[in-house]
């Protein structure tokens, strides 16, 4: 069960056009599947929604954003945000 809301009160986009918005879940959310991924690059987060990683680890995503970030988690911890979808590798 997720539960995020990285929100000041105050609906910003970023620069890559993501708002806050989609970084919060409704209940309807909670089923949802996520799906397993794996990272393939060290990736440091450019702004403190962005998720860093490094590679090889776990990361639980759970809704695709657009072509090229997700939302997601990583695995064992309580870090979420935006992850590049060129930095991962799904696993099916």
């Amino acid at each position: 069960n997720f539960s995020f809301d990285f929100s000041d009160g105050e609906e910003d986009e970023d620069d890559e056009g993501i708002s806050e918005r989609s970084l919060r879940r409704s209940p309807s959310d909670d089923e949802v599947e996520t799906i397993e991924a794996i990272a393939l690059f060290d990736y440091v987060g450019r702004t403190e929604k962005e998720l860093s990683f490094k590679k090889n680890q776990i990361i639980y995503i759970f809704k695709r954003m657009n072509q090229e970030w997700w939302q997601g988690c990583l695995a064992g911890g309580n870090e979420s945000g935006y992850v590049p979808d060129g930095y991962i590798k799904l696993k099916t």
